[in-house]
């Protein structure tokens, strides 16, 4: 084995929780029981991230008009809430002094809007050479104020480090979908 596989380690330590966009004026546009399994889930990895002593940093995009995250997370994510109105966080000076200030390198990312918000952090991580991404189950893909079917990716509590290579080299929207194929199974 080589020692490089330590690289791919979760460590409580080195970690911070960034929570993306769980907004109230968002929860309408997806099936109440979709709902209902992110908002547990997620104040699952909320708990056990507070329980592990790894910071949790929420963002919330546009606030004024989307409101701000939803009443059944926002006690739980008491600690560094950012506003932003660029949709991938690291577009946001704030959002970058707040993962600096944590002194974290491992960033693990949930939230909703998979195909917009959280994926174009997890683009904008993966091109900081000094952060690890992981993404953390669930997403949530919302189609924003439409009858579109919504579409979700499987909610797991479930960690998983996106190999950059096969990442990037996919259309966006099969990007986040590698990690529903890992969990097929």
């Amino acid at each position: 084995m080589s020692s490089n596989l330590g690289k791919f380690k979760l460590d409580a330590e080195k970690a911070v929780l960034v929570v993306i966009d769980i907004q109230a004026r968002l929860v309408p546009a997806m099936p109440q029981d979709v709902y209902l399994r992110l908002r547990d889930t997620v104040g699952m990895l909320v708990d056990g991230a507070k329980l592990f002593g790894v910071p949790v940093v929420t963002t919330e995009q546009y606030p004024q008009g989307i409101g701000h995250t939803v009443p059944e997370l926002a006690d739980a994510c008491d600690g560094t809430v950012v506003e932003k109105v660029s949709f991938g966080c690291c577009g946001e000076p704030d959002f970058l002094a707040a993962l600096k200030q944590t002194g974290r390198s491992q960033v693990i990312v949930t939230g909703m809007e998979t195909h917009v918000c959280v994926y174009q952090t997890v683009l904008g991580l993966l091109k900081m050479a000094t952060m690890s991404t992981w993404f953390a189950m669930p997403f949530a893909r919302v189609t924003s104020w439409t009858t579109s079917p919504v579409s979700t990716v499987p909610f797991r509590p479930v960690l998983w480090r996106p190999p950059l290579k096969r990442y990037c080299s996919r259309c966006s929207r099969n990007r986040l979908m590698i990690s529903s194929e890992l969990y097929q199974n």
